[in-house]
């Protein structure tokens, strides 16, 4: 079975990975700038993939990183 990196490499030009990510993910990205989520929030600003979102997980982001624990 190929690889997730074999996979992406061979997918079809102009064909996009379309992804939700989970608040928590973006949390962890902005905790640890070296695992995997950073990695993923890396990717994203390349435009490897396009990030699809909802209202309730903003908001939900948004009141996670208002915490005075962070």
């Amino acid at each position: 079975m190929p690889t997730y990196r074999q996979r992406w490499r061979k997918s079809a030009p102009g064909k996009h990975v379309v992804a939700v990510l989970d608040s928590s993910v973006l949390i962890s990205a902005l905790i640890n700038r070296k695992g995997m989520p950073a990695r993923i929030l890396r990717h994203l600003a390349r435009n490897r993939f396009w990030l699809v979102t909802s209202q309730p997980l903003l908001d939900e982001f948004i009141e996670v990183t208002h915490r005075s624990s962070l």
